[in-house]
């Protein structure tokens, strides 16, 4: 503020006024929409940035949604400043995954605001529509080569001219999509930026354009500080995670994905060198993808109580090579991005965090595992029972798994971990909308990751066409992680389970509708034929006699799963979150006639499965040593192997064994044995299972706890994580 300092009072209400008004910018955009993924999920997100791009405020809703923002904005000031020229209350609309959306589908309107003769700041909507033309119908353009075939791709193209809406323009976008509702869902971008536009005059009017503006800058300096003091308190170190995509709508064709990420000081940086090239199918992300999934977890780990703004990037250091699946070219098809390498790319760095935090005697209680790790979901489309076109995401995938914490069990049906607004739709609106009948939407069991503490289960629903205006409707499927879990474990705890797409063909489901008999209640009661579909599948014909049935990914667990709480395991089984055969081949829980534990037969049994281990691993007796004390907080390696400062090495905290220096990996002195991913439970990709990837188990040599569980393609190393060499100076938890 020319040389004086804005006051610590007046820049906190002001920072909390732009918070308020990005989240009112939300809510104004939900409520004039009318879509699924944005009334009935939250699929959308707006922010404020400064005049050249740089991000100031991030939205509560989709987080991913408003990181793009950075980058339309600054491509327009670049583009469009002479021609066709950026003037007061202007819009600009875009579509291009080159320049800010992660896909198509996911429309961006941003906004300039003016004041006295200049831009002040920009405001920005951005939200996933129901479609946008192309190859097929929901946005997710399955069996493409390129961009092209993908549907509509906008530049920034000036939308709003001098406050007017051009509508040769607006009837342009919904002239090249099937489904209406995204005329309304553009206008409803259109709304957000009037009233974040209208909120930011008012506070404008009430402290002045010299302390906003300072508050803006003043909030990217102060984010900064803090973060940079968040760091210099986390263990030094390199952790290194490794994802893949199991089918890329052509065919179950694998693809790798890695990221190395290096914590020095207080600097961060994510490298993903080892991801494959980009794939001629609609995997793949651009640049865009690579920097909003990198910094939604460190957002939501490690500053989680600081803004979200330029600040944070300007600590993180990303890179990609150019070309590779989450760093893709032009022409290369990337209309399933935020479902695929997007996401997968927030799996990678969340893992590679949340190991960080574990090992942190300050943060150990926030770490977690990974939640659902991809979306897995049906989309329908044809005409609706009220005689126009629709096209419906099904978006109770949001309804996701959380990643069990280092303290507890993650939550059943916690939301996507992208997104800090969850919301998930509700049947009965569904049906009343579009022509759908759900014969169920419920938590799926055996499907949270197994562990100390377990992860959030995944859900499955099941549905059919119902009260139609023509033969048949068409399904486009879309999904990651079915024949291999991406929802990684933390620390020994199991990853959740898969995803499933089945289409049943012969059902009696409308003679029990028309005999008002019971409708099925389990995908075990639906009879007829069951038939297999892939995690990404084209158009295909829905008739009135089939069943769609999917469920969705589970979360990871924590921990050895022999060392949960008997009687946690016996509520799960009366919840019907776990069955008793998982709770006695996984978690070594021995039950009475009557259902309750039998505790001195668990002990029994679990002391089995542990002389079971070293028989499998191949592993004899091994020397333990004297337990390090660890007094609750510590160094750790993994919840097993801390730091033992008396005799200067890693140790087990169980049973004393030995791991080496402190930048030593567990995993090189531990016991381990390849197992089929069964081992992990019923829902771990049988269906889809080709013989391509092994359940990696690692254990202590001296008490054959479960260190770390990996799940690895056959002939790939193992990853690892290595802690700096040099003891960590004690930090403070609130930075």
């Amino acid at each position: 503020m020319s040389g004086k300092r804005l006051d610590p009072v007046t820049f906190e209400i002001i920072l909390h006024k732009l918070n308020q008004i990005a989240e009112e910018m939300c809510i104004s955009y939900v409520n004039c929409s009318g879509s699924e993924p944005l009334v009935q999920a939250n699929d959308a997100n707006a922010g404020i940035t400064l005049p050249d791009g740089s991000m100031v405020v991030v939205g509560p809703y989709v987080i991913i949604q408003a990181n793009v923002l950075p980058l339309t904005v600054s491509h327009i000031m670049k583009r469009c400043r002479e021609n066709p020229g950026i003037g007061e209350k202007d819009m600009f609309i875009c579509s291009d995954p080159w320049v800010g959306p992660i896909h198509q589908p996911d429309i961006t309107t941003v906004a300039p605001l003016f004041h006295e003769g200049e831009i002040f700041c920009w405001t920005g909507a951005s939200g996933h529509q129901s479609d946008v033309g192309g190859k097929d119908p929901g946005g997710f353009s399955i069996g493409v080569v390129d961009v092209h075939q993908e549907g509509l791709r906008m530049p920034p193209v000036k939308l709003v001219e001098a406050g007017e809406l051009r509508q040769d323009l607006f009837d342009w976008i919904v002239n090249s999509v099937r489904d209406p509702l995204v005329g309304l869902d553009v206008k409803g971008q259109i709304a957000a930026n009037h009233v974040g536009q209208e909120r930011l005059i008012e506070l404008i009017g009430r402290f002045g354009a010299k302390a906003v503006k300072a508050s803006m800058e003043e909030s990217i300096r102060y984010t900064e500080r803090r973060l940079r003091r968040r760091l210099r308190s986390l263990p030094d170190g390199t952790w290194r995670t490794r994802q893949h995509i199991d089918h890329d709508g052509h065919a179950p064709n694998l693809y790798k994905m890695e990221c190395t990420m290096t914590k020095r000081g207080d600097s961060l940086s994510f490298d993903y060198e080892g991801t494959d090239p980009q794939v001629r199918s609609q995997v793949n992300c651009t640049y865009t993808g690579l920097i909003a999934g990198t910094l939604t977890p460190v957002y939501i780990m490690l500053a989680h109580d600081i803004p979200w703004n330029r600040g944070v990037l300007n600590l993180v250091d990303i890179r990609a090579p150019e070309g590779v699946i989450n760093n893709c070219t032009y022409p290369t098809p990337c209309s399933m991005a935020t479902v695929s390498a997007c996401y997968l790319t927030l799996d990678l760095a969340a893992a590679a965090i949340n190991q960080m935090c574990a090992a942190s005697p300050d943060y150990h209680e926030e770490a977690m595992a990974i939640w659902t790790a991809a979306s897995v979901a049906p989309m329908v489309s044809g005409t609706s029972q009220h005689g126009h076109p629709f096209s419906l995401v099904e978006m109770s995938h949001f309804a996701a798994g959380g990643g069990a914490l280092t303290h507890k069990d993650g939550q059943d049906s916690a939301g996507m971990y992208f997104t800090t607004t969850p919301l998930i739709s509700n049947i009965e609106t569904t049906e009343q909308f579009y022509p759908v009948l759900y014969l169920f939407r419920r938590n799926l069991p055996d499907t949270g990751g197994a562990g100390m503490y377990r992860g959030g289960c995944a859900g499955e629903i099941a549905f059919i066409p119902h009260d139609m205006q023509k033969e048949f409707h068409e399904t486009v499927l879309i999904g990651t992680g079915h024949e291999m879990p991406n929802s990684i474990g933390l620390w020994g705890g199991f990853p959740g389970g898969t995803g499933r797409h089945i289409l049943i063909r012969g059902s009696d489901v409308q003679d029990r509708i028309a005999k008002k008999a019971p409708l099925p209640a389990a995908l075990e009661e639906m009879g007829g034929e069951q038939v297999v579909f892939p995690p990404k599948a084209p158009r295909t014909p829905f008739y009135p006699d089939e069943i769609w049935y999917s469920n969705w990914q589970g979360a990871g667990g924590y921990g050895d799963p022999l060392d949960r709480d008997p009687e946690a395991v016996h509520a799960d089984l009366s919840a019907g979150l776990v069955t008793r055969a998982c709770a006695e081949e996984i978690y070594g829980v021995a039950l009475d006639p009557e259902g309750q534990v039998n505790h001195p037969a668990t002990s029994a049994l679990r002391e089995r499965h542990r002389e079971a281990r070293r028989a499998r691993a191949g592993g004899g007796s091994a020397r333990p040593g004297d337990p390090p004390a660890l007094a609750g907080r510590g160094l750790r390696a993994n919840e097993y192997v801390v730091w033992d400062e008396a005799n200067g090495e890693l140790a087990c905290r169980k049973c004393g064994f030995g791991f080496g220096p402190m930048d030593a990996d567990p995993k090189e002195r531990a016991l381990s044995e390849d197992a089929p991913l069964a081992v992990g439970g019923p829902v771990m990709g049988q269906l889809y299972d080709r013989g391509r990837f092994v359940f990696r188990l690692y254990y202590c040599p001296g008490c054959v706890s479960l260190l770390e569980c990996e799940v690895l393609r056959k002939g790939d190393p193992p990853v690892w994580g290595r802690l700096s060499a040099t003891r960590p100076r004690p930090g403070r938890k609130k930075a």
